[in-house]
């Protein structure tokens, strides 16, 4: 095992330079026969496509959905069922543009199999543009009278694989709801520091960051230590580009060098 171990560490980092290489160059020859499939201009327009599409899904499509668990234990819609109609909301977004604007910005990782969009579209000589409102469905249209049959498989398939765990956080949130709203039939001052700690993972389990910061803060400023605390703010403050969370980091370090402190932890 040992010397199986040596070759890997030896062996991995000159495979993976390579290999990644190779793995981008063969991105950019698939992307040159595709284009003289069609045209440069067409394979372009898809590139810049999935890229506003993956972006609307994440932080539009996908959140917006997910974040309605706390309404009932069901999901309210198939989400498959639903992307048509979003992709025609995709074509209004008034993010497009900067969405474009920050894929160029972005290049390849030495460990990206893929080239930036950035990349591909200079090798085709593209130049990049939101692309026009499209008047069809590609995919619809391929798919034809198996369109509709292959999104139900996927509802189904993602209500299989998520539904229990969509249940789950429903039940967690309104725990957590009833448990915060004990917390506050009390004043900050009157709770113990392990229900300070307590109320703040249940504040985050919210996303009441905010309010997190807060009840940590008053927490550090009891006597005692808590590194924990410390460094769950610090996390917490740098998020929002607070320099002050460096002063929890270093007390954090330091506290966890005398002593345990307050040992509690969330999911």
């Amino acid at each position: 095992d040992r010397a199986l171990g040596f070759y890997h560490r030896w062996y991995a980092p000159w495979c993976n330079a390579y290999s990644f290489a190779l793995a981008r160059n063969h991105e950019y020859e698939a992307d040159h026969l595709a284009a003289w499939v069609t045209s440069a201009a067409t394979l372009g327009r898809a590139l810049i496509q999935v890229e506003l599409a993956t972006r609307f899904l994440a932080d539009i499509y996908w959140a917006r959905f997910l974040g309605r668990v706390e309404e009932a234990p069901e999901p309210p819609y198939k989400p498959y069922s639903l992307l048509p109609r979003a992709f025609k909301i995709l074509e209004k977004e008034p993010l497009r543009q900067q969405w474009l604007t920050e894929a160029l910005r972005r290049y390849a990782a030495e460990n990206d199999t893929h080239p930036s969009l950035a990349e591909r579209l200079a090798a085709l000589d593209v130049a990049p543009q939101v692309p026009a409102p499209a008047t069809t469905s590609a995919a619809l249209m391929t798919l034809g009278p198996a369109a509709q049959p292959a999104i139900d498989h996927c509802d189904d398939v993602w209500r299989k694989q998520n539904l229990a765990n969509w249940r789950k956080r429903h039940n967690q949130i309104r725990e957590a709801r009833w448990k915060l709203a004990e917390y506050d039939q009390h004043s900050s001052a009157a709770l113990a520091p392990g229900d300070l700690w307590s109320k703040a993972g249940l504040l985050l389990s919210v996303q009441r960051e905010e309010d997190a910061i807060d009840c940590l803060q008053q927490l550090v400023a009891r006597k005692g230590d808590f590194p924990d605390a410390h460094m769950l703010l610090a996390q917490l403050l740098l998020k929002f580009g607070e320099e002050q969370g460096l002063e929890h980091l270093v007390a954090a370090v330091q506290q966890r060098e005398h002593g345990d402190g307050l040992a509690a932890g969330f999911g």
